[in-house]
């Protein structure tokens, strides 16, 4: 049985909550900046390559480290001891081993202490967290565009002689001009897009499953084009007919923000 196939349980323990962070953040990218030391190698092999653990994984775990690390610094004497015992109640229920330690109310720094203690286990937290998170946020076309260009800005200013990030970026899977050369398209990220597409085209509706209409061919789309420095990752495909994805070409036309009703 593929991965794809496996059928994992959910907590959902604050996901939600999880999910807003990064989501809040992706969007004011002003806000994400002391955020995101993301991991340079991984991020290099998952932009350039189709990866299960997809740039949304890396950057969920980066910025939810970020974030409460800040947070606990910042506001740790905001938390009580209810927060505390719900923080190792969500340990608990990922099963993640963690240090426990006696809650001092007294102690401003009791928080940000106890984050610097178990920064191994906040970090196995949000790689297991990391999975709802994409799972919530996947189907977000707002949030996935923005989450795009924020990857083609990385991918574009990588090489800039003002940027002090070094990214291994593999030679074999790069153009002379700094873009991601194509490579094609895992069969796991075909039909996880059109699942998450309800087999239509993203631009004009048009149904693409093949039920209905057996004429029309499915095109899979990268959102931000590897030209203007998209990425080969499953978060930046979409499904278009061939008659928008024509249109489209190698410009950025963002998709019609359309639902199907469940009932």
């Amino acid at each position: 049985m593929s991965q794809i196939d496996k059928i994992e349980e959910y907590k959902f323990e604050r996901v939600y909550e999880f999910s807003n962070i990064v989501s809040m953040l992706v969007m004011d990218l002003e806000d994400l900046k002391p955020y995101y030391p993301f991991d340079e190698e991984a991020f290099a092999e998952s932009a350039t390559k189709f990866s299960k653990t997809s740039l949304l994984h890396i950057f969920t775990v980066s910025i939810l480290m970020g974030f409460y690390r800040e947070e606990f610094h910042d506001n740790g004497d905001c938390y009580d001891e209810d927060a505390y015992e719900k923080w190792c109640d969500i340990f608990h229920s990922y099963k993640v081993k963690f240090k426990r330690r006696r809650f001092d109310d007294e102690d401003e720094n009791f928080f940000e202490d106890w984050f610097k203690l178990n920064e191994d286990s906040f970090f196995r937290l949000f790689l297991a967290v990391s999975n709802e998170v994409v799972h919530v946020l996947f189907g977000n076309m707002s949030f996935i565009v923005r989450f795009n260009l924020l990857m083609s800005n990385i991918v574009k200013n990588y090489n800039n002689e003002n940027e002090t990030r070094n990214i291994p970026f593999p030679k074999d899977r790069m153009n002379e001009d700094g873009t991601i050369i194509r490579c094609s398209i895992p069969q796991w990220v075909r039909k996880v897009v059109i699942y998450r597409d309800y087999g239509h085209c993203v631009f004009c509706g048009k149904d693409l499953t093949g039920i209905n209409n057996q004429i029309e061919k499915a095109n899979y789309d990268h959102i931000i084009p590897l030209k203007q420095y998209g990425v080969n990752d499953p978060c930046n495909i979409q499904l278009s007919c061939e008659d928008c994805n024509k249109k489209k070409g190698k410009g950025v036309i963002l998709p019609q923000y359309k639902y199907q009703k469940l009932w």
